[in-house]
């Protein structure tokens, strides 16, 4: 019967994956506490971009890469052209993973978003994956590689946070997420990296990345409004963003009706907050909020569904 060890000894086949975790970790509920094995079981298929993106009971993102490619651990070798291919094919789940990082966040469960550096070989063994090997660079980047893995062995596993399962159906369909990338191809990080920073109270990170959103949906917003004319200078003249920046797109939305009162005022706030930030180094918690709430009400007037609140902990532990 297959354990945690099988995943390290030779004797038993494993087929290659590449994966990362969601971090802070979590386990979806299903799990058996005297057995770590069943914490690797994989749970829910998420197709993003046609890459399928395997979800494990530990919170582990996975996918496999073309068979065409080397493995080195077999072939004991780097075909050389096999490295650009690689870079890509991990480029390309790094996106992928964050549409779906972006689904959970939009959810309620925050996770940072992905780069390359959180990404490294796994094994796939009988419907169960697990991170085998980490890297990352000159730092070395394990908390989303080997930790988990190390946990296990740590019997630390089961004290992360328990998740229903529950939660898997809605994301699954990464929903949400799609529609922000069909605005902006990378919107889905920038709203995933919001959440995470401002839960983690980097709060001049948290407005930045919120705020991008914003803008992100109020030139969406402004275009369509655009478009709905029949004068072609007309139009011209008002795709110019020297005169019609963003406050007086936001001012020209509200007045068409294009955005209600409560949207209009928080995005001048967020507004201001941004710039507060990158022209005087001005910044708050309280401003932070605000331009998350501001995200949140934008995101929700694209895909007309409430989507998860930003939190943040503020307490005294000593």
């Amino acid at each position: 019967m297959a354990s945690i060890n099988s995943f390290f000894t030779s004797d038993v086949e494993k087929e290659l994956l590449i994966g990362t975790y969601l971090f802070p970790y979590i386990l979806f509920d299903g799990f058996q506490h005297d057995n770590p094995y069943s914490a690797t079981e994989i749970i829910a298929d998420i197709v993003v971009d046609n890459l399928k993106i395997f979800v494990t009971r530990n919170g582990g993102l996975f996918s496999k890469p073309p068979e065409e490619f080397t493995d080195v651990l077999v072939s004991q070798k780097f075909l050389e052209n096999d490295i650009q291919s690689k870079l890509l094919f991990e480029d390309k789940f790094v996106r992928c993973a964050n549409v779906v990082i972006c689904e959970f966040s939009l959810a309620g469960i925050v996770s940072e978003p992905l780069t390359q550096v959180h990404v490294s070989r796994a094994g796939l063994i009988d419907n169960h994956a697990l991170i085998t090997s980490g890297g990352g660079g000159r730092e070395g980047y394990y908390h989303r590689t080997l930790y988990p893995t190390l946990q296990f062995f740590n019997n630390l596993w089961f004290s992360n946070r328990v998740v229903s399962m529950e939660i898997l159906s809605k994301v699954a369909e990464v929903k949400n997420s799609s529609q922000l990338q069909e605005l902006s191809k990378n919107l889905p990080e920038f709203a995933a990296s919001a959440y995470y920073n401002y839960s983690t109270q980097n709060i001049s990170e948290a407005l930045l990345d919120s705020w991008i959103v914003v803008e992100q949906i109020i030139d969406h917003l402004w275009e369509k409004h655009v478009n709905k004319l029949n004068d072609p200078k007309r139009c011209e003249r008002l795709k110019d963003t020297r005169t019609y920046s963003t406050a007086v797109r936001i001012e020209i939305l509200f007045l068409d009706e294009e955005i209600d009162i409560k949207e209009y005022d928080i995005f001048q706030k967020a507004r201001k907050h941004r710039n507060d930030l990158a022209h005087r180094a001005q910044i708050s918690l309280d401003s932070a909020t605000e331009g998350m709430t501001a995200m949140k009400l934008a995101i929700e007037h694209i895909i007309q569904s409430e989507i998860a609140d930003h939190d943040t902990a503020r307490a005294i532990s000593w």
